[in-house]
């Protein structure tokens, strides 16, 4: 894949620029921007923040075939109106839209840190979903919730 190419990753935690964890990407990002989903804030017991998605917005799930997700991600088109809360059980998360070289290695690297791995159990699920920006709706990459969120984990309001 050319140098060029990109990818979109969603980021609403340890690994946006004033996250613990910017550093894994710090020096592979070629641009950001803030940005928001519909969905659910919660921290988890080991102290990460993990968020829930609802269902209607699962675009495509992660596999283990890094390549055809990378390529999958950048082709998806969205005709989506914007987001809003119309499911009131849902808000809108704030995080940053991420652009990272189309990079097998670097996609691996963050499953990894992230404990996804496709044919097993995890925390997180490596799931494309609309983002909303301030030049409207595209689909990125965002680590969420591989399971509905247990009573274990605590919301949070942001």
């Amino acid at each position: 894949m050319p140098a060029t190419e990109t990818w979109s990753l969603f980021a609403y935690g340890t690994l946006m620029t004033t996250g613990s964890h910017h550093a894994l990407i710090k020096d592979h990002l070629r641009s950001l921007e803030p940005a928001s989903v519909r969905g659910r804030l919660y921290r988890h017991p080991t102290g990460y923040p993990v968020v829930a998605v609802p269902k209607e917005d699962h675009l495509l799930n992660g596999s283990s075939d890094l390549a055809s997700d990378l390529s999958r991600g950048s082709r998806e088109l969205l005709q989506l109106p914007l987001l809003s809360l119309a499911i009131p059980e849902w808000s809108l998360v704030t995080g940053e839209l991420l652009r990272l070289p189309q990079s097998l290695r670097l996609l691996k690297k963050l499953d990894d840190f992230e404990g996804y791995h496709p044919a097993q159990q995890s925390l997180y699920s490596r799931t494309l979903i609309p983002v909303q920006t301030q030049t409207g709706l595209v689909a990125a990459w965002c680590y969420i919730a591989a399971v509905s969120p247990s009573p274990g984990l605590i919301g949070e309001n942001r």
